[in-house]
């Protein structure tokens, strides 16, 4: 099964969504998807969420950290 990550960066009311990266190994996807949530706790964003998906579409993991 393959994972994929999305970042979505939400500033005054604008949202951009960082491109995706995708993994086959799922220890090593849930381990990107945590660093990047200790990176975006950290922002400053007005939103910053991350997102752990299979390849299924389905979410593993999902995290959103407001200002």
């Amino acid at each position: 099964m393959n994972y994929i990550i999305i970042e979505m960066q939400t500033t005054n009311g604008q949202s951009a969504v960082v491109p995706p990266i995708a993994y086959t190994d799922a220890i090593e996807a849930e381990a990107v998807f945590l660093e990047k949530c200790a990176y975006a706790r950290r922002s400053g964003l007005d939103k910053h969420t991350v997102v752990l998906l299979n390849d299924e579409g389905g979410t593993v993991a999902k995290k959103c950290f407001k200002k």
